[in-house]
């Protein structure tokens, strides 16, 4: 299963453990409730997060909320052993009365065609109640549902009216028909073909029924024994159980056409399933409690989850996917996406330039493919039009392929040295190599002329990556005599600009608007891990120095906007960081050897794409709130105040009162306190992280 493929949307703090949620059937609020022991049921607007109204009037915990199919009234169930309906809008309070018997109500739930409520819980039994509204709204007993079978803990009805299904804490569930009486047992005979078969549907309690929409024609129900199970509804025969869950499940719910289950377990996780195959497709993580209740929007867009954590988790349904990783089988120096984003190009050891589809993570089929094994390809890089590559080879030479026709253009000749980096020109005509005998050469990407080489008539060293100011004025270079340089290319000569490392300078970049160039080394002597550097362009003046990595830094980029600057490490992981104070953003991680050469973003800015000496190319989620995101997804536990205020410099927003927020009249009742979207773009504080500095 993948895992957190949804990204989480929202957040948020429902203050106190959440038993039970319910969606409006319109889509336009979610109902919330549980251990609050004033008995309070909070609504939210289900797109904002906004609080709506809260509603008061029970006396203890609530186990249990349904709304009417047209989305006016809502019903709770609780331990006070009332049932409630209530009008949704004003959140005024319409009738009260004594379900079970004045004992705990564990279940409620509407008629699909809103003219019954049905009730069960600790009395044994269930109950089916008329709602009249000649003159006043009044509830009246139409039968009882004599289950027996110990506490009842979850009814339904099916989706056509028909039928009720009735779950118990003793592991039984009962189908009855419209008139009260039962239908069929579902039992698990677990492979015995003894017959009558005497086994129960779970071997612990039930906790959920829900009919799969939108026939009603199978039964699904979870329990405290770690499964779910799907049952047929019309002869009650087991087709499949659902394993996965490490601990009790809570509470299953199908989407609105029935072809995905979301379930929900005291492991801290929430799983989605293929109603059809049985198989677990996505594990949610990020809770840090037991989850107690889940369910789907009704257009399927969001999924929520709540339960022991005190939160409330929107997910964005099939969107925020992590992006595949490309598996090339031996090490890569150099990843790029194609100018449109849907395709990535590599470079590496095996001397093998590959396309590689960037939604799916293969191989092109039939695609472009150029193999000058055993000639190691340093780098490979697009033209503006991404019509046509160009490969830079240690064999010397430089090769421009077309991706239409898959065959080899022209053949520069480095003139005898390796060629180590290559940049196309933004205007696409003009190609800047560098190469291991530290000079750089400017050529006619049709022709194949020289235009310019250039070299600061000293030994330079091996030049590790040239790359064009957007404007095609200036190149800037990096290379392994400790510097950087920035080169007229219109008049070539002496470089303009010299900026100085005490090490190895592995990578150069200019910031999009060409203001700012971004370099990254190593450390020098007596300086520990290796850093960035961000320079003025037109003064050589250094800015910024990025510090965090505990090794060598290989390379550095800017994003499309020029807000951010990631870096890629020898400590096999990569940083996202604010281009404007230099503030360490996240840490990027998953690869199993130095991240190497390249690394950058897709043109919309929303990928990060890494190269690693392990053989794989990384994409990640480039967005902040979306990274942010991500990592929900997959730590354990939720940061502490101390780590968000110190890993991501973040303050919380204090919780504001929403103005003129509807109450009930019965009490005057609290409708402060949602603060939505932990994942929107966060309130910072206080000096940059240490791990910048920034130079006066």
């Amino acid at each position: 299963a993948a895992l957190g493929r949804s990204l989480i949307r929202q957040r948020l703090p429902a203050g106190t453990e959440i038993y039970t949620a319910a969606y409006s059937p319109d889509g336009q609020t979610l109902a919330l409730a549980g251990g609050d022991k004033l008995g309070r049921v909070r609504v939210w607007d289900a797109i904002s997060g906004a609080p709506v109204v809260t509603l008061t009037g029970h006396s203890g915990l609530i186990y249990s909320l349904d709304y009417s199919p047209d989305s006016k009234h809502l019903v709770s169930g609780g331990a006070d052993g009332t049932a409630r309906l209530w009008d949704r809008a004003t959140g005024y309070p319409l009738v009260a009365w004594i379900a079970q018997s004045g004992k705990a109500v564990q279940s409620v739930a509407y008629s699909p065609d809103g003219s019954r409520i049905l009730t069960a819980g600790a009395d044994k039994q269930a109950a089916v109640w008329a709602i009249t509204t000649t003159q006043a709204l009044t509830v009246s007993r139409v039968f009882t549902l004599p289950h027996g079978d110990g506490v009842i803990f979850s009814a339904t009805y099916s989706p056509d009216g028909t039928h009720v299904a009735t779950g118990s804490d003793r592991g039984s569930v009962i189908v009855w028909n419209g008139t009260g009486q039962a239908v069929f047992t579902l039992r698990d005979c677990k492979g015995n073909t003894a017959q009558p078969c005497l086994g129960k549907a779970h071997d612990d309690r039930v906790t959920s029924i829900s009919y799969r929409p939108p026939l009603g024609y199978e039964i699904l129900t979870t329990s405290f024994d770690g499964t779910a199970k799907i049952w047929s509804a019309r002869d009650g025969t087991l087709r499949r159980t659902l394993r996965g869950h490490t601990s009790r499940v809570r509470h299953a719910a199908y989407s609105a056409d029935g072809n995905t289950i979301l379930t929900v377990a005291d492991d801290y996780t929430a799983r989605l399933w293929d109603s059809e195959s049985g198989s677990s497709e996505t594990v949610l993580l990020g809770h840090t409690a037991e989850v107690y209740t889940g369910a789907f929007s009704p257009d399927g867009n969001q999924i929520m989850t709540a339960g022991n954590d005190n939160t409330v988790r929107l997910w964005t349904a099939g969107s925020g996917e992590e992006y595949p990783t490309l598996h090339a089988g031996s090490p890569l120096y150099s990843a790029v996406y194609s100018p449109d984003g849907r395709n990535v190009l590599t470079a590496g050891l095996a001397g093998r330039a590959q396309l590689w589809d960037a939604a799916t993570g293969r191989l092109k089929p039939g695609a472009f493919q150029a193999d000058l094994n055993p000639a190691r390809l340093p780098a490979a890089v697009y033209n503006p039009a991404g019509n046509r590559i160009v490969t830079a080879s240690r064999d010397g030479h430089a090769y421009i392929y077309s991706l239409i026709t898959g065959t080899q253009l022209l053949a520069y000749d480095g003139r005898g040295s390796g060629v180590t980096s290559a940049d196309w020109s933004r205007d696409g005509k003009r190609i800047a190599d560098g190469n291991r005998n530290g000079t750089i050469q400017v050529w006619d990407a049709l022709s194949g002329t020289t235009l310019l080489t250039l070299t600061d008539g000293i030994k330079q060293g091996l030049i590790n990556s040239v790359a064009w100011s957007a404007d095609g004025a200036r190149l800037v270079s990096a290379s392994a005599d400790g510097a950087a340089r920035v080169w007229d290319t219109a008049q070539g000569g002496a470089p303009l600009l010299v900026l100085p490392h005490n090490a190895i300078v592995y990578s150069a970049a200019y910031s999009p608007d060409g203001t700012r160039i971004v370099t990254a080394s190593t450390g020098g002597l007596h300086e520990a891990g290796g850093m960035a550097r961000v320079w003025d362009a037109a003064t050589s003046r250094l800015l910024l120095t990025l510090r965090g990595h505990s090794k060598g830094v290989l390379a550095a980029a800017y994003s499309p906007d020029g807000t951010q600057i990631v870096t890629a490490s020898e400590d096999q992981t990569a940083k996202v960081w604010d281009a404007a104070d230099g503030r360490e953003l996240l840490t990027l991680r998953g690869h199993s050897n130095k991240l190497y050469g390249t690394i950058g973003y897709s043109p919309d800015g929303r990928r990060i794409l890494t190269v690693s000496l392990d053989g794989t190319a990384r994409q990640y989620a480039a967005n902040l709130d979306d990274l942010l995101a991500l990592a929900d997804t997959r730590i354990t536990r939720s940061l502490r105040p101390n780590e968000r205020a110190s890993f991501l410099g973040e303050i919380l927003p204090t919780p504001t009162p929403i103005p003129n927020a509807p109450v009930t009249p019965s009490v005057g009742l609290v409708t402060a306190g949602l603060v939505t979207a932990t994942v929107t773009p966060l309130v910072r504080t206080g000096p940059p992280n240490p791990s910048a500095t920034r130079t006066p």
